[in-house]
């Protein structure tokens, strides 16, 4: 494949992603990161869409900025806040635990805590 049939391919993907987006209000990635990485490699793809995600995010926000539920908002943030730093206690493990036989501890929790 050249050059220019690379870019088409990832331009027309990346824009029925948002055209998705646009429809539904959410799913660009969703759409967008299985198919691209048919043809590229993840490491790149994962990057780019969250850059895109952001950066459309960024630009609708000042339009939706007034219809937004600050207090609901704050809600939410406060529970994520909570539950993310009190999830190990919540499945049982205790920071008092060794450090090797600690879930909380290990990389395995640390890619959890990332996805999740």
């Amino acid at each position: 494949m050249t050059t220019t049939e690379i870019i088409l391919i990832f331009a027309v993907i990346i824009l029925i992603g948002y055209f998705i987006k646009a429809l539904t209000g959410f799913a660009s990635g969703i759409f967008s990161v299985p198919l691209l990485v048919l043809f590229f490699d993840i490491r790149l793809v994962v990057p780019v869409i969250s850059i895109l995600s952001l950066v459309s995010g960024l630009l609708l926000f000042p339009s939706i900025k007034k219809k937004i539920y600050w207090k609901g908002l704050f809600y939410v943030l406060a529970g994520t806040f909570f539950g993310h730093n009190h999830r190990c206690i919540a499945f049982g493990f205790s920071r008092r635990q060794s450090s090797e036989n600690n879930f909380c501890h290990s990389d395995n929790y640390f890619l959890i805590k990332n996805v999740f």
